[in-house]
């Protein structure tokens, strides 16, 4: 219940950081590119900060670097 708890506030923390930028948004003088940018970094800041990192077991650590030498050989 905690989790859910945290995940519910952090995405009400989201909306009203993006309600206070709606101007921003919605102006057509604005590049969609910078507005992209401010989005992407809105929701880093809100929605990723603080979390506490998840360590992977060996058996995960061995299956994620495979997967990602398979990404870069293609």
């Amino acid at each position: 219940m905690g989790a859910s708890l945290t995940i519910n506030n952090r995405v009400t923390a989201y909306k009203n950081a993006c309600s206070l930028f709606r101007r921003f948004f919605s102006s057509p003088r604005v590049h969609w590119k910078w507005k992209l940018t401010v989005f992407h970094a809105i929701g880093t800041n809100t929605l990723l900060t603080g979390l506490e990192p998840r360590y992977f077991s060996t058996t995960e650590h061995i299956k994620l670097e495979g997967a990602q030498m398979r990404d870069c050989l293609l």
